[in-house]
């Protein structure tokens, strides 16, 4: 039985500190990872000891992270509008094949190759490492000036590669996880988990959006329904098929979004918030409880490995992930050096170094956990910097895109007026609360923010902080 002063002391200390790093990040103009991480780090066990994450007790630790990945990814999902890939064109659908690939596979190769990871932990250290997120991709942005095709195709691959990556490592953990089994028994292992997160994730979708939908749930109780059906979702899962979960959470998201529901708005509102105080509390007790010896071990042979992501990997997918003719060269430099890692990498990670210590492998599970850490810290510094240097020695500083007009409502007068600002140099962004507005305002090549116009928000997405 843990003490339950340890319990309160431990929760207090994360969501006191997360709150804080995401109020500072938001005031210094940074990722609100980077301060996260070093709270985190200088708070726990091999810092100034204030807490230990191991106070929750491991078993406790492990739900949350568990509940959290869940959450955290049911939101990405909902974030995802299928049909965004019919129009963010074929940089980002290239980056989220093409790209996913070169990125798991280099990272891959780099880690085996001089970490000394085995084959197993380094392709799961690959899978890992594909993702970059919109908590970490939407904030640089907020504070960067690049082209329009840049911001959209960053913001477009973050709001889709989290739950592609973490389902591509989900799948890769089996593997290792079911490693002893004969071909036939993994191939039905695995198929058993898809079909059952699939169905419970489908079903649990279909069930929220009907009662979201429905005048028999009020307004207030919509987000708390939906919230209780993923819980509830998640427990059925695992109960029906361990380790099911995850995958479940991402197609229960993806059902609701498809739904196209135009009530929506305040249940994605409230999970955003949901989100951002699980990532918050989540990342300072998962870096609290890092190893840092063990980062300290990896020496500079992880430093070049993150560097090798940076310089060779990412730029490498971009090149063979862009069409010819649809960025140009500055705009592909931009592109290929800005990836930073975010909270899915981490979280997926603790999760896979439990799983690798269940089987005995600790060393690759405090190497692998580690090695990812190393290159969420690295990867968004060099994003942080990059977005202030990268601008300036580009030559886009003097980009006309910063001469912004927000414009609400996509209806013809404000598309006449868009038409006019665009023949004097100004960029305008069209907000509106209706899809189908807005896919006919994109249609003419104006810029588009989905929102409510009520909502301060909105008017962040339209990247007004930046000007």
């Amino acid at each position: 039985m843990h003490d339950s002063h340890a319990i309160l002391e431990t929760l207090a200390y994360a969501i006191v500190l997360g709150i804080l790093a995401q109020w500072l990040a938001h005031r210094l103009k940074l990722p609100a990872i980077l301060p996260l991480l070093i709270f985190g780090m200088a708070a726990g066990p091999h810092g100034l000891r204030l807490f230990d994450p191991l106070g929750l007790g491991a078993a406790h630790l492990e739900v949350l992270i568990h509940v959290g990945v869940a959450i955290i990814l049911f939101e990405g999902g909902l974030s995802l509008e299928l049909r965004q890939l019919r129009t963010v064109g074929r940089t980002v659908r290239n980056l989220l094949t093409l790209g996913t690939a070169i990125t798991g596979l280099g990272a891959a190769a780099l880690a085996y190759a001089l970490v000394g990871l085995a084959w197993p932990a380094a392709a799961l250290f690959g899978a890992v490492v594909t993702v970059t997120g919109p908590t970490v991709i939407v904030p640089l942005l907020r504070h960067m000036v690049a082209p329009r095709k840049v911001r959209t195709t960053l913001i477009s691959e973050g709001l889709m590669i989290d739950p592609v990556g973490a389902v591509l490592a989900y799948f890769v953990l089996q593997l290792i996880v079911r490693q002893e089994l004969g071909a036939r028994e993994l191939l039905v292992a695995l198929l058993t988990l898809t079909v059952v997160g699939v169905l419970v994730g489908f079903a649990a979708g279909t069930l929220a959006r009907t009662l979201v939908a429905s005048r028999y749930t009020p307004a207030e109780l919509r987000a708390l329904v939906v919230l209780a059906i993923l819980l509830g979702m998640y427990l059925v899962a695992e109960t029906m098929a361990p380790q099911s979960g995850v995958l479940a959470a991402v197609i229960m998201g993806l059902t609701v979004a498809a739904a196209g529901i135009p009530d929506l708005s305040p249940v994605k509102a409230f999970k955003g918030q949901l989100t951002v105080l699980i990532i918050s509390v989540l990342f300072i007790l998962l870096s609290a409880k890092l190893e840092l010896a063990a980062m300290a071990n990896l020496g500079i042979r992880g430093l070049v490995v993150t560097l090798g992501l940076i310089l060779l990997v990412r730029p490498l997918a971009v090149l063979l992930s862009v069409p010819r003719g649809e960025l140009d060269g500055r705009q592909r430099l931009m592109l290929a050096l800005t990836a930073p890692r975010g909270i899915v990498a981490a979280a997926v990670a603790s999760l896979s170094a439990i799983e690798l210590r269940g089987l005995g492998h600790s060393q690759d599970a405090a190497t692998l956990e580690s090695l990812v850490y190393l290159t969420i810290l690295v990867t968004c510094t060099w994003a942080t910097l990059g977005a202030s240097l990268l601008p300036r020695l580009l030559g886009y500083l003097e980009d006309r895109s910063r001469r912004r007009a927000i414009l609400v409502g996509a209806h013809p007068l404000s598309l006449t007026l868009a038409k006019l600002l665009a023949d004097e140099g100004w960029t305008a962004n069209l907000v509106d609360a209706s899809r189908t507005k807005l896919d006919q305002a994109r249609a003419q090549g104006f810029t588009t923010v989905y929102g409510d116009a009520r909502d301060t928000t909105t008017y962040e997405d339209a990247g007004i902080e930046r000007d």
